[in-house]
């Protein structure tokens, strides 16, 4: 048996292209994203059943190029109840203060600023019972 040598690893790797979420109402979650928080919409990469039906939608949040998809599956949506998969960024403990009054006065369920490993943190909850953490670093 000859020795293969093992290839160079390839130099084009450029990190995380999108995220993908799983959902159980496509509107309620569009409105999350567009009204919650600061994402945009980018219907063009929406995708369509072959019968034209849609069952993903595309955000971005423009100052770092962020996509997330959001994909409507409700098995998979229930299955991460309680689950926090996306941790965003906030500068400062004021800015989790000020978060916290935006998500009340929107009716979205939150938590109360925390102390965290790294820093001061903050839960609050997607349409589909997913925690998403607001956090601000140390």
């Amino acid at each position: 048996m000859a020795n293969a040598t093992k290839p160079t690893m390839p130099s084009s790797f450029k990190g995380i292209n999108h995220l993908k979420l799983p959902c159980h109402s496509l509107k309620k979650t569009y409105d999350f994203y567009t009204t919650i928080f600061p994402f945009k919409p980018l219907p063009q990469y929406n995708h369509y059943t072959p019968e034209h039906k849609l069952f993903a939608m595309m955000f971005t949040y423009e100052p770092s190029k962020l996509i997330i998809e959001v994909r409507y599956s409700p098995t998979e949506a229930t299955a991460q109840k309680g689950w926090d998969p996306i941790t965003w960024g906030v500068g400062t403990r004021k800015d989790l203060e000020e978060w916290g009054e935006w998500l009340d006065a929107s009716n979205v369920k939150r938590s109360p600023v925390l102390m965290g490993i790294k820093g001061w943190v903050m839960g609050c909850e997607d349409p589909d019972g997913r925690d998403r953490e607001v956090v601000c670093g140390g």
